[in-house]
């Protein structure tokens, strides 16, 4: 399966099974893109349901606030894969 979409180098069918090699980083941006535009939904969905300057301001925190957790949750999930793939290249050096 080497050079599907998203899948690592050297991906096996029985890797799926048997959880050897890590599928979730390839598919990060995409859950990432998607939390984001949920967010940005559920932002504006606040905006109009509370039409006033309160609202208004409610939501554009809420935008803000949610796109800048997102992105560090993500972040913070990318790091520890990227942990991962580095101490499986150490241990297959020895």
């Amino acid at each position: 399966m080497e050079g599907y979409f998203m899948f690592p180098k050297g991906f096996e069918p029985r890797d799926l099974f048997y959880l050897n090699k890590m599928v979730t980083p390839g598919f990060m941006t995409l859950i990432y893109w998607i939390i984001c535009g949920l967010s940005i939904l559920c932002a504006l969905a606040y905006i109009i349901s509370n039409f006033s300057l309160v609202g208004l301001i409610g939501g554009l925190v809420l935008l803000v606030v949610g796109l800048l957790y997102i992105r560090v949750l993500c972040e913070i999930l990318v790091v520890i894969f990227k942990i991962n793939s580095n101490l499986q290249k150490i241990a297959d050096k020895e």
